[in-house]
């Protein structure tokens, strides 16, 4: 942990990354670009320590019913790939006994669907 990451990873390097052992997510990424700079100052006029500079695509996860793009999932189940709906309608066309209270919200995290991770 106290090796700077300049020294372990380098700009176009595909490496991969485990995050919870305990309900595993394999991330595997690369390396896109590197970017020098100086800390930011805050609102509080303190160094911010961490500024985002890219975000992941969004994972696409369709309707169980119909195919479009899935707002929430039934948490009852590992994953949210099979078990996503558009709406509460298409929930109850699957036959899901959740309603639109129990459901869990499709969140842009490779993590969504896994222990019931909300973001």
């Amino acid at each position: 942990m106290d090796t700077p990451l300049e020294k372990v990873l380098k700009v176009g390097q595909k490496f991969s990354h485990e995050y919870d052992f305990g309900s595993t997510t394999e991330l595997k990424l690369r390396v896109a670009s590197e970017r020098e700079g100086i800390l930011v100052h805050g609102e509080d006029d303190e160094y911010r320590s961490i500024a985002i500079l890219a975000r992941n695509i969004p994972p696409v996860i369709p309707c169980c019913v119909c195919g479009m793009p899935a707002k929430m999932f039934d948490p009852g189940y590992l994953s949210a790939d099979e078990h996503g709906y558009c709406s509460g309608k298409c929930a109850k066309k699957k036959g899901s006994d959740d309603d639109d209270d129990e459901m869990l919200p499709v969140v842009n995290s490779p993590r969504v669907g896994v222990c019931a991770y909300t973001g």
